[in-house]
């Protein structure tokens, strides 16, 4: 017993050098900013690792798998280690917003771990909240992992989500531990579906001011054919292709979302839609055409951004001849949000089943 408090008090004292972290910070910045290379990123990762090896003793461990840029270097290198040594706590609270594990069933080698949010301070949350992409979840073991939003309780202010993991060798994962870690929260979201009818599309100009872009997007069942160089892996990203130039307001169908110029490029219509803020506010959305019955998709979406870096362009190019336009309606969906909370929430526990 002796021993084991000196050795725990001795333990506790333990830090990661910061000059160790500092030089980590700029390995990790470094490895982000080459991941397109092949060679370099597996350089930069050998460099931390012998950083490590050479620098921080095995009873360190704990205390940098502590420090958030220690646990994000381990994880690269051995995820079983950075999760071992990663400091048990079910509860973190950020900007008013805290981060709790509610509850925990496994089944063999699934589990199923119930996380809430809870606004301790006002009522920022709503049941269209959405993690933005921006959540982790880290575990020690090969698997797949989802997080699907539950329920939200207006009462509590309280949005439920559901974690989801399945191993991939079948084996139990009980006695495990995961973190699940959070940047940011999206509330407020709001839709629309619905005919633009301040759009003529007989408007459509057939010689458009065009300006020459890269892309920041692309989608759609005719990407890989109209726009062949992008899935080139030796030309990828490379080049700039004919967009329209926005012309002014045509119809804003909603906050956020702003169609700003028609015209046809080779042969082809594009309808061109302005979302505002999308690193905040996700703003997002698509156009079709309609005659009667029939259904016109769009053959290609090309997003590229707008020169204040913020806000996107995407240009909807459609294969439908001048001649006929006058016999469709043209109809959009579009999701925005007007709240964004920013964090740094992170929880750690073991994988234990709860009643």
């Amino acid at each position: 017993m002796i021993f084991r408090k000196t050795y725990a008090a001795m333990q506790a004292d333990i830090r990661p050098d910061s000059a160790l972290l500092q030089r980590t910070r700029a390995l990790l910045a470094e490895h982000r900013h080459t991941r397109a290379r092949r060679l370099r990123p597996m350089l930069v990762l050998a460099a931390v690792l012998v950083c490590l090896a050479l620098a921080v003793p095995a009873f360190a461990m704990p205390a940098l798998a502590a420090d958030p840029t220690g646990y994000a270097l381990l994880y690269r290198i051995s995820p079983a280690a950075a999760q071992f040594f990663r400091p048990v706590n079910a509860s973190d609270e950020d900007n008013g917003i805290r981060l709790t594990v509610e509850s925990i069933h496994l089944a063999d080698d699934t589990v199923s771990v119930y996380v809430a949010l809870q606004d301790v301070t006002g009522d920022r949350l709503d049941e269209t909240t959405d993690l933005f992409d921006s959540y982790r979840i880290g575990r020690g073991f090969d698997s797949a992992a989802s997080c699907t939003l539950v329920d939200y309780d207006e009462a509590t202010h309280t949005v439920r989500f559901l974690i989801s993991i399945t191993t991939f060798d079948g084996q139990r994962i009980e006695g495990k531990k995961l973190t699940f870690s959070l940047g940011r929260i999206l509330s407020g979201k709001s839709e629309f579906e619905g005919a633009l009818e301040d759009i003529d599309l007989t408007a459509a100009s057939l010689s458009p001011a065009t300006q020459s872009v890269g892309l920041r997007g692309l989608g759609g069942t005719a990407a890989q054919e109209l726009f062949p160089d992008v899935f080139d892996t030796d030309r990828a990203g490379s080049g700039v292709y004919a967009m329209l130039v926005p012309t002014g307001t045509l119809a804003a169908p909603t906050p956020g979302v702003t169609v700003t110029a028609m015209g046809y490029i080779d042969g082809l219509l594009h309808i061109q839609v302005l979302y505002d803020n999308i690193l905040e506010t996700d703003n997002h959305g698509l156009l079709w055409l309609e005659n009667g019955a029939e259904k016109i998709d769009c053959l290609v979406n090309a997003s590229f951004s707008h020169e204040n870096g913020r806000d996107s362009y995407e240009d909807y190019l459609f294969d439908v001849p001048p001649e006929q336009l006058a016999d469709y309606t043209l109809f959009g969906y579009f999701t925005t949000c007007d709240t964004q909370i920013q964090g740094d929430w992170s929880i750690t526990f073991p994988l234990t089943e709860t009643e």
